[in-house]
């Protein structure tokens, strides 16, 4: 954000989604930082490397993925956010991409599974 007040309202949205219960992914070994909030004007995706990593509770930590999503009524960033949530844990190739800072590759392997997804969800409510 490049306002002081829409970070803050990101920081409290995050710590507020937190508040509420573990996000801590096993197999990526990381955790999904994740909240709808205004500060956004759409979906966005990053990854923080934690560097070196981090090791408590009997787990390690490489990174943090953080999703954010504006606040609509009309659920489409909710089924996005559901979207790339399953690619993160359905794609294997998709992690090392975002932990090497191959921000181009991993855009383009998101934008092909996104555009699979939503082709095959079309089908299916136009009865193809």
């Amino acid at each position: 954000c490049v306002e002081p007040r829409a970070a803050a309202q990101v920081e409290q949205a995050l710590l507020h989604r937190e508040s509420m219960g573990e996000t801590y992914i096993p197999p990526l070994q990381a955790v999904l930082l994740h909240s709808f909030t205004p500060a956004v004007p759409g979906c966005r995706l990053g990854y923080l490397k934690a560097e070196p990593p981090v090791y408590e509770k009997g787990r390690a930590l490489q990174g943090a993925l953080v999703l954010l999503a504006p606040d609509a009524e009309d659920g489409i960033p909710a089924d996005v956010m559901q979207a790339v949530s399953a690619i993160l844990i359905e794609q294997p190739a998709l992690m090392p991409l975002l932990r090497r800072g191959s921000r181009d590759e991993a855009a383009a392997l998101l934008e092909k599974e996104l555009g699979e997804r939503f082709r095959q969800a079309l089908s299916l409510r136009i009865g193809r």
